[in-house]
């Protein structure tokens, strides 16, 4: 189970950097002052979010970012200067960060398995640092990033997610190249091929999870074809009765919403309401008769 901390507040987000000793001067008179501006705007700036201060904190501790700054700062140059702290690893860790970003359907997934997202991308054409091997420590000091228990998957925190899709991989591929090549690759990799590198038959849920990846790419490569097949795996589910399953794909549909038709709107509203309907019927089911989340 993932348990995702609420929102800082600013004056949380002031202790904090006090902590940090981001004001070298005394707490007191002006220098206060200072602090508790520069808290209530970076909460304005990061949502309260945990990992989005946490990168804002070591942006300000390595002097890539000043406190005195952040009143000036718009959204789009402040998210600039937060991915700029992933553009200074060393090593595959940001291009493999990338990756996952472009590659997860969302961040309600239980996230991809780093044996099969290296097997990925050493077929991938372009020379790059994410064909080296990634240290699983490493991932450990980034901010949002999810190991599972076995340390065999990784995830994404949506926050953290977001800010690579959009952020990070506008600055670095903004033809989108590399991203449509990578998208053709997990559409060309079979199911048989994912199940030799897990060396078993996928569970139901693994094969669902596969199904919701494979939808997100078709989507991105072709739009009107990746419609088709949502709409038939959302179908299906929902005539199967499965509403976490419904609400998933639903919800990979919904980030393509700019590009639907009207009647596609309406359909993908309507789906929207036949998934809250079966929510409310599985909710007075009995626990061990209900759906597995």
């Amino acid at each position: 189970m993932t348990v995702t901390l609420p929102p800082w507040s600013a004056e949380e987000i002031r202790r904090l950097l006090a902590q940090k000793g981001a004001l070298q001067t005394s707490a007191t008179g002006a220098a206060a002052a200072r602090l508790t501006a520069a808290s209530e705007r970076l909460h304005e700036l990061t949502g309260g979010h945990p990992a989005l201060v946490q990168l804002a904190c070591r942006q300000l501790q390595s002097n890539q970012l000043r406190l005195e700054e952040l009143a000036r700062l718009d959204q789009r140059t402040f998210d600039e200067r937060l991915v700029a702290w992933f553009f200074r690893q060393e090593g595959p860790l940001t291009w493999w960060l990338l990756v996952l970003a472009h590659l997860l359907p969302g961040s309600s997934e239980p996230g991809l398995a780093l044996s099969w997202l290296a097997h990925l991308l050493s077929h991938f054409s372009a020379r790059a640092p994410g064909q080296e091997s990634l240290r699983k420590a490493s991932l450990l000091t980034v901010p949002g990033v999810r190991l599972s228990c076995d340390g065999k998957s990784v995830s994404l925190q949506e926050e953290i997610r977001h800010l690579l899709v959009q952020v990070g991989w506008r600055l670095l591929d903004p033809d989108e190249r590399f991203r449509r090549e990578l998208s053709r690759l997990v559409l060309t990799h079979s199911l048989a091929a994912l199940e030799l590198e897990a060396g078993q038959v996928l569970p139901e849920p693994d094969w669902q999870a596969w199904q919701r990846l494979q939808l997100l790419h078709h989507l991105i490569i072709e739009h009107q074809e990746g419609w088709r097949h949502g709409k038939l795996l959302l179908t299906r589910a929902l005539a199967q009765r499965l509403p976490a399953e419904g609400s998933r794909l639903l919800a990979i549909l919904q980030q393509f919403e700019g590009q639907l038709s009207p009647p596609q709107r309406r359909e993908l509203h309507l789906w929207e309401r036949q998934i809250q309907q079966l929510e409310t019927t599985e909710w007075g089911r009995r626990p061990e008769q209900a759906e597995p989340a």
